[in-house]
Order: structure tokens, then C-alpha cells, then sequence
């Protein structure tokens, strides 16, 4: 059946007695309405836009009002009425905004009800809506953008589909700017460009100009930050191996002490002493300059050959080696 204007007057007459707090009349009016609602399948044309905005108000109502017993009376007529009726989808669309709005608190619930929903009535664009307003809840962005942006394609002329998609786009752009997501947010600037119909509208170019100057903000942020943090390990790496180097030559003068004072109390004569003092003073100068050199963060065999403390402790050795086997 086409679409009736008094299907709105008394969906409305409906939402005047719950806030009135006559719930009574509400549920008499509702279960009658129910009954007499005879709308066909899903179409544009057939499903009235401002007849659906008042089921979402209708629908909202029960985020703070008790729905049990409008929940009951659908429950009645779905159980009671064949599956091939087609008026059913109407009634299942009001049913799933009460229970969206009245189990917002039970996720597993209204997720269930709503795949439900998405898959029995695929090219219903309404569940399709509803189920992107809860993936975005659940932070899955990405799915709920994908949803709201099949609602819109299915009705491209609803604004109410346009702006869902639009707002969640800018919310998801927000998250990832905060967790610092440049790239992925540059993309949703690029699906936001892609929703907007009218090109030269000022208030949607205006927060995509807006977003654009954010994301080229948080990138100049980022480069400096990053510049901060390659200066900062850079300066670190230094003074570590600087204290592996102190650390080196401190371990290499206990060594020297302690020998020397075992040289000091042997029977050794004192040229023999003085000999041994120079080689060992020798290896552990070459031992804490090899620790020197190891630590460092890329070790190579250049490492060895183009240090000059190498070279010169090398020559040293050939030197005092010479000198041993000639006295």
C-alpha cells in the first residue's frame, strides 16, 4: 500500500501520550497503529523521509522510557503475521529503533538484531544506517563508514544519510589524528572530497580546507618531532659510548694497579719489573681501546683499520716486541 499522511499524525499522537506519561493510551494507540500501518517494501518514494524521521524521534523516546510493552506488542503481531507479508518490514523497522535505543547499554544484543536486519533486508538503506551508528559505538570505523556510505549510495537524495556519512568520516578523521595516523587520515580527507555533492558548497568545503590545514599541522609536528627524537638517540648513543669507553680504561688501570703491585713484592729484578709494567701498560691500553671500538651501535671491519689509537697501540707492540727479543 502507498504511503498515508496520517501514518506520521499518529505515529506523533502516539509520542505526545509518552511524554504526557499516558502510557496506557499510548499502548492502545500503538498497537492499533501497528495493525493499520500498510506499507509495502522498502522504496524511496514509498517510505516517506519525514515519516521515518519520526520514527527515530519515537525511537529515541526509549532511552529513558520503559519500551516492554511496545516491545510486547510488536512481538505479537511479527509472531502472528506470515514472513512473506511485506507491511512486516515497516513494523521491524520501528521495532529495531525502540530496541536500538532501549538496549544502547547491551551491545551483543543489538548487534545481533541488527546483522539480522542488514541481511534480510539488504536493500533496506535504514538498517544499514542503524547498524553504521553501532559499529562506530564499537569503534570498527572503518565497517560503519562502509555502512553509512551504502545507506547513502542506496538513497543518494536523503540528507539525513549525506550528513551521517559526512559526520562520521570527521569523527574518524579526529581519531586518527590524535593516535597519529597522518596517512590513513589524509584517505578520509579524500573520502570526504568524494561525498560532498555540491562542490562549491562553503560549509562542507570549509571543514574538508579546515581538516586539510590539521593534517598538514600534525605532519610538520611529526617531522619535528621525529627530528627531535633522531637528534636526541643520536646524543644518547654518544654518551654511551663514551662510559664504555671511561668504564674501559677504568677497568684497565685497576688491572695495571693490581699487577704492579704483584710485580712490586716479587723477586724480580727492576729493569725485568719496568719491562713487564710497559708490556702490560701496552695490552690493557689496547684491550680498553678495542672495547672502545666494539660498542659501537654498527661494528665493521673498518671500525679497526680506520682508527688511529689502533695503528698506534699495533706499532707500539711491534716496537716493545722488537725490543724484548733483542735485550
Amino acid at each position: 500500500m502507498a504511503y498515508k499522511s496520517d501514518y506520521l499524525t499518529k505515529l506523533n499522537t502516539i509520542i505526545n501520550l509518552i511524554k504526557d506519561n499516558k502510557v496506557s493510551d499510548a499502548i492502545l494507540n500503538f498497537q492499533t497503529y501497528v495493525n493499520d500501518l500498510d506499507l509495502d517494501k522498502y522504496s524511496t518514494d514509498g517510505w516517506n523521509q519525514n515519516w521515518r524521521k519520526k520514527v527515530y524521534e519515537f525511537g529515541e523516546l526509549f532511552q529513558t522510557s520503559d519500551a516492554q510493552l511496545f516491545i510486547g506488542v510488536i512481538k505479537d503481531y511479527i509472531q502472528n503475521v506470515d514472513n512473506s507479508n511485506v507491511k512486516k518490514e515497516a513494523i521491524e523497522f520501528i521495532y529495531s529503533e525502540i530496541l536500538w535505543n532501549y538496549f544502547k547499554e547491551n551491545q551483543t544484543y543489538v548487534a545481533s538484531l541488527l546483522r539480522d536486519l542488514v541481511k534480510k533486508y539488504t536493500l533496506n538503506p535504514e538498517f544499514h544506517h542503524s547498524y553504521s551508528h553501532f559499529l562506530e559505538r564499537m569503534g570498527n570505523y572503518d565497517l560503519s563508514i562502509d555502512e553509512a556510505s551504502l545507506s547513502l549510495k542506496i538513497e543518494p537524495n536523503n540528507h539525513g544519510f549525506y550528513l551521517t556519512c559526512f559526520n562520521k568520516c570527521k569523527h574518524y578523521f579526529d581519531v586518527l589524528i590524535l593516535k597519529g595516523k597522518t596517512i590513513q587520515a589524509e584517505s578520509i580527507i579524500l573520502k570526504m572530497e568524494s561525498i560532498v555533492k555540491d562542490k562549491n558548497d562553503p560549509t562542507f568545503n570549509n571543514i574538508i580546507v579546515s581538516l586539510k590545514d590539521r593534517l598538514n599541522d600534525h605532519k610538520v609536528i611529526n617531522e619535528r618531532i621525529s627530528g627531535i627524537a633522531e637528534i636526541s638517540q643520536k646524543i644518547l648513543e654518544k654518551e654511551r659510548g663514551r662510559l664504555i669507553e671511561i668504564m674501559g680504561f677504568f677497568v684497565a688501570i685497576l688491572g695495571f694497579v693490581f699487577i704492579n703491585i704483584n710485580l712490586a713484592i716479587s723477586s724480580l729484578k727492576f729493569k725485568e719489573i719496568l719491562l713487564l709494567m710497559t708490556g702490560m701498560a701496552i695490552i690493557l691500553a689496547f684491550f680498553a681501546t678495542l672495547v672502545s671500538i666494539l660498542f659501537k651501535n654498527k661494528i665493521t671491519a673498518k671500525d679497526f683499520f680506520s682508527d688511529i689509537r689502533f695503528w698506534i697501540l699495533i706499532i707500539l707492540i711491534v716496537i716493545f716486541i722488537i725490543y724484548v727479543c733483542n735485550v
